[in-house]
This record gives C-alpha cells, sequence and structure tokens, in this order.
C-alpha cells in the first residue's frame, strides 16, 4: 500500500518522529489515500494507533511510550532469514525508502536464475502496513550475497526463532509487578470482562481478581491497575490483560495446525516483542477478521509452526484452543 511505504520512508529518512510528528506525517499520507480511493475506511484517530502497532509487528520501528517522551524510532535496515520448508528466503525489514524494491531486484540481476524477487502485498489488518519485500534463492550464500550488494547486514539465522524463545513471559514481567495494600483511585472506572474482552460496566465484578482502567479527571490520563488478593498493582495495559486471563484461567489463543494459523482476539493484542517475533516467521502482518463479536473479532498470524504456537502460549500461560480458522 502505497501511504504505509511513503510513511514508513518519511520515518527512515528522519530516523525518528514524536509522536506529534507521526500524527501530521500521518494525516497527509491518509488524506492523499482518501484522494485516490485506497484509504482504509476506519476512523482516523484508530488508524494512526493501529498503523503505528503494525510497523512496531512488522520490525520497521520502535515506539517509546512514556509520557514524558513519546516518539517512533526507525528499526535498523536488516535482511533476515524466514523459515520456511522450501528454498531459502529472506525478508528485507526496518528502515527504507521508496527505491528498496527497485534496488533489490538490480541486485538480484547479478545472480540470474538464483534468486527471485517477491513484492508480497499486505492482508489487510485494519492500518496501513508496507508491503512486504523477500526474496528467494537456490542457496541461503545467494541471499547473502545480495544483502552484501545492497550494503545491508544479512542474519542467516532466522531471527523469529531466537526473538520468541528469549521474549519475556507473564512470569518475567509478574515478577516485577509491586502490589500495595491501595484503596482504588476515587476515580471513574470500567473494569475488565472476561466473557466480552473488552472494558465496561461488568456486573458482580470480583473483589478477589479484577483489572480496571481508571480516568483522571484532571488530566484525563487512562492508568491500568490489576487488584489481586495481595494488593493493587500499576499494569500495562498489553501485558495486564494477559495476566488476568491466565489468573481467571481463560484460554484465548486458538490455533488451526493444519493451515499453521495462529488467531488471537482484537481486543487482546500480544505484547509487542511476541507479536513481533510471529510476523518474522512469515513477513506479513497479521489478517484481521471482524465478525461483529468482540470475542470473534481476530488478529490471524500466518505459517506459524505448533512449536511456536505452543511455545508463546507458554509464555502467556494459555492453552492452544484448538480450531478451524480461514
Amino acid at each position: 500500500m502505497r501511504a504505509a511505504d511513503e510513511l514508513l520512508a518519511v520515518l527512515s529518512a528522519r530516523r525518528k518522529l514524536s509522536w506529534h510528528a507521526w500524527r501530521r506525517a500521518f494525516d497527509v499520507l491518509h488524506t492523499n489515500a482518501e484522494k485516490d480511493g485506497t484509504a482504509i475506511d476506519e476512523p482516523i484517530t484508530f488508524l494512526r494507533y493501529r498503523t503505528l502497532r503494525i510497523f512496531q509487528e512488522l520490525a520497521h520501528c520502535d515506539f517509546s511510550e512514556e509520557l514524558s517522551s513519546r516518539v517512533c524510532y526507525a528499526a535498523p535496515s536488516l535482511v533476515v532469514s524466514i523459515p520456511t520448508a522450501g528454498m531459502p528466503r529472506a525478508l528485507l525489514c526496518g528502515s527504507r525508502n521508496t527505491r528498496a524494491a527497485s534496488i533489490l531486484r538490480e541486485a538480484r540481476m547479478h545472480f540470474r536464475a538464483d534468486a527471485w524477487p517477491i513484492a508480497q502485498k499486505q492482508p489487510y489488518c485494519g492500518g496501513y502496513a508496507p508491503s512486504a519485500l523477500l526474496f528467494e534463492a537456490t542457496e541461503i550464500s545467494v541471499l547473502s550475497r545480495i544483502a552484501e550488494r545492497c550494503a545491508v547486514p544479512f542474519i542467516p539465522q532466522p531471527p523469529a526463532w531466537s526473538l520468541l524463545s528469549c521474549a519475556k513471559g507473564l512470569e518475567d514481567y509478574e515478577a516485577a509487578l509491586s502490589w500495595k495494600k491501595d484503596q482504588d483511585p476515587a476515580w471513574p472506572r470500567k473494569d475488565f470482562s472476561e466473557t466480552s474482552l473488552v472494558y465496561g460496566q461488568v456486573p458482580g465484578s470480583s473483589e478477589q481478581f479484577r483489572l480496571s482502567t481508571y480516568s483522571d479527571p484532571r488530566t484525563t490520563r487512562t492508568i491500568y491497575l490489576m487488584r489481586r488478593p495481595e494488593g493493587l498493582a500499576a499494569v500495562d495495559r498489553h501485558w495486564g490483560r494477559w495476566l488476568y486471563l491466565a489468573d481467571v484461567g481463560r484460554n484465548v489463543l486458538r490455533y488451526d495446525g493444519k493451515r499453521q494459523l495462529l488467531a488471537v482476539p482484537t481486543s487482546v493484542p500480544l505484547p509487542a516483542t511476541l507479536a513481533r517475533s510471529l510476523t518474522l516467521l512469515s513477513g506479513l502482518a497479521p489478517s484481521r477478521v471482524t465478525q461483529g463479536d468482540a470475542e470473534r473479532n481476530l488478529d490471524i498470524y500466518c505459517s506459524v509452526p505448533r512449536k511456536c504456537a505452543e511455545v508463546l502460549a507458554g509464555k502467556l500461560r494459555q492453552v492452544l484452543v484448538d480450531s478451524e480458522l480461514v
């Protein structure tokens, strides 16, 4: 999608963008997409955040969410191996300009029939996703030499495996939490529902295990707090949901072993590092399937071997739910 590739080129040229600069660049390109009929029909506030999230998952950038410094950093250009059962395949991730596809094709010309460029369109994912620039070759050494001609570092061992195995899980996250015998803030509150998987007014919310958002009426800042018998703790908005689901024994990860698809409810996004490890298995963003029910609205990651799905589930204290996904 042109808007996504142009946005990536802007970020790559600037190296880092404040949140306000990201918004300005995004809004200009989204407006252009509306004019030429290629815009995604979603509210722009949602699209800004969703597109940034997709860029993170595809290893094109990293985002600091500190309130004092909300900055998007361009990731370094890398050619990385993609684990496949057929010919060796590699992906260009990180920074790139709008001529990246042409440069790769020109580099490939030196290897004639030993390499094939693949510019793959991303599936619908709820936001703008840069096209996937991949190469397939007869030998992994050919991929290495293509990267060398482009002056881009090459990683021969698929980083998806190592990233997934080394990424922290709930056990690590939970160990860093600080539980205090505090009262709930006297602010407007919404509780996370283990049934609908969204925040709202939940009748009969448990006072033993509860995940809630609070809105500071003075600053409008939203904070996330988890209640347990041992007290109250501030939690990350993504990790907190998975920790709560583990506490109440709710399994929401669905896996289709035949098609190697892993589905995650859209209202319970994976922590960024774990999501990135899944996209680096294919180079593709998760396809978004909207079915009108929060529990059935899914982000579906492709080319996920069962072993990877099991490792991910273990890190989140989930049990895979075998499902037929399309």
